[in-house]
């Protein structure tokens, strides 16, 4: 439980505002839609978890010096 309630960052917290939002649109509004927003974003924001286990993250780019940069391309006309 301790685990929960540290490294609360600007996202979790748009995340469970986001949440609370979408819970009142489907408290006032009836809307299952808003329901379902609501629990997906409370439990990103609670566990935070995001894009499926932070699996979209950004890849680390690699600085790798290109080989043959300086080598002619030649093009084949396709018909």
């Amino acid at each position: 439980m301790h685990a929960l309630a540290k490294n609360w960052t600007l996202v979790r917290v748009i995340r469970l505002v986001l949440a609370c939002a979408f819970l009142a649109a489907g408290i006032a509004n009836g809307d299952t839609i808003a329901f379902v927003a609501a629990a997906i974003l409370g439990v990103q924001a609670i566990f935070n978890v995001g894009c499926a286990g932070n699996s979209c993250a950004a890849a680390q780019i690699e600085n790798r010096a290109v080989s043959g940069a300086d080598k002619k391309i030649t093009y084949e006309e396709v018909t």
